[in-house]
């Protein structure tokens, strides 16, 4: 039996780019919240607090950035922590 995984967040690259200041950041948060109370709780990777946190730890670690991190690597880090394994 193959094994299967959840999901990330229905959020595009391209949104997560597009993040520029906070009120950009909180926009795609809604958005991820949006999605998670839809079919999200069932097929994102991580959609309990538990799960999620840990995963953003994860990615927080594996995650290199040149500089200061901009609104976007967040919102990066935030959309992958919903579907990291």
């Amino acid at each position: 039996m193959a094994h299967e995984s959840g999901r990330f967040a229905a959020i595009t690259p391209e949104q997560t780019s597009a993040v520029r200041s906070v009120t950009d950041l909180a926009v795609l948060v809604e958005q991820m919240r949006e999605d998670l109370l839809g079919s999200g709780a069932r097929e994102w990777e991580n959609a309990t607090l538990d799960r999620f946190l840990k995963a953003l730890a994860a990615v927080a670690e594996d995650r290199a950035f040149e500089g200061t991190p901009t609104w976007a690597d967040v919102a990066e880090l935030l959309v992958t922590a919903t579907g990291y394994e």
